[in-house]
């Protein structure tokens, strides 16, 4: 049994390494997800579509993430006030994530930071030790959120959530090249991997011509 989940883990490996050396000669896809930290479908899709896509296609995919969703924003003196969904935790994972964002450099490394933070069972309380086992700079992640410079970064998330046209119904919202289609929705949330590789106009990457995979292997994290 070890020996089996060690071959599937290899194959994963080496198909990841290979797709990243793989000449690009076509415009990536351009996958925009707008969600909210503690929704359990974004929380789902991230963990069960988004990571294991990007880990092995990044050679042919840019992501924006955007951690905002369905909340509202007010001004409130010289600050920003948000208003979550799902509460005040919400607002703050969102935020902890944004600094994420800004503060790593990669963004394989920022969505694994994103990764970790919603698979777990408190994704609100999760940065610290996600940060620590990814070896990124928390203490600059935890000032952001807290302070004048986390708030303005999680009012360019609200703007860019709000400026969608068309406006977003639900999260998580997806876009592909900047269009959102049910069709598309759909697509994403069941097999984002085969939907990029669709949508990519070059070569395709070798990865995408292997058997198909099934990413999505339960219905919950």
């Amino acid at each position: 049994m070890v020996n089996r989940f060690y071959s599937v883990f290899l194959v994963m490996l080496c198909g990841s390494v290979h797709a990243e050396t793989e000449k690009v000669d076509a415009p990536p896809v351009h996958l925009g997800l707008y969600y909210e930290s503690l929704c359990p479908d974004c929380r789902q899709f991230i963990v069960k579509q988004l990571w294991p896509t990007y880990s092995e296609l990044s050679v042919i995919l840019n992501l924006t993430l955007v951690p905002f969703g369905n909340a509202k924003v007010t001004k409130d003196g010289d600050k920003w006030k948000f208003t979550c969904q799902h509460g005040p935790k919400e607002c703050y994972s969102n935020i902890i994530q944004t600094c994420g964002l800004f503060y790593i450099t990669t963004m394989k490394t920022s969505l694994n930071f994103i990764k970790c933070i919603s698979a777990d069972e408190e994704p609100w309380q999760a940065g610290a030790k996600c940060a620590k086992s990814l070896q990124v700079d928390w203490e600059a992640i935890f000032t952001c959120a807290n302070g004048t410079h986390g708030n303005s970064l999680e009012y360019e998330m609200a703007n860019k959530t709000l400026t969608l046209d068309p406006s977003h119904q639900y999260t998580p919202w997806i876009t592909l090249n900047g269009v959102h289609t049910e069709k598309i929705q759909g697509q994403a949330e069941t097999d984002l991997f085969d939907l990029t590789c669709e949508a990519y106009k070059g070569v395709k990457p070798s990865v995408c011509n292997m058997a198909k995979r099934k990413h999505f292997t339960s219905n919950h994290i």
